[in-house]
């Protein structure tokens, strides 16, 4: 049988999975919807220690980011908060590439709003 942990994480991946596809498709009008799906995306991102659940949420960060596009502005500093304390994770290197790419996807997402986070 599959353990607890490991269904919780199947659960998390898929429902993040279902978030960016409703994201892609109904695209600006997906905005309406933020409120509710951004802190269970941003549950995804703290969840480093489950790799595979953390890069699907990054996956969907970037589809509801190409999606909503600057509707995404009030976001930003929350999502990149959390990809910012992602990249302390040491365990999994691999993750780092996928959290710099991110990077990119939410300032071409939020275009000016992303300005101040170029400073640090």
């Amino acid at each position: 049988g599959q353990s607890a942990e490991g269904g919780a994480g199947t659960v998390a991946e898929e429902g993040l999975m279902a978030v960016g596809s409703m994201a892609m498709a109904l695209e600006a009008d997906f905005t309406k919807f933020l409120d509710s799906v951004v802190p269970f995306i941003e549950l995804g991102l703290s969840n480093v220690e489950s790799p595979s659940v953390f890069k699907v949420a990054v996956g969907c960060v970037g589809d509801v980011c190409r999606a909503v596009g600057e509707g995404y502005g009030p976001y930003t500093e929350s999502t990149f908060n959390a990809l910012l304390k992602a990249l302390e994770y040491d365990e999994d290197i691999t993750i780092r590439p996928l959290i710099l790419s991110q990077f990119g996807d939410l300032a071409l997402a939020v275009g000016v709003g992303f300005y101040p986070y170029l400073k640090l």
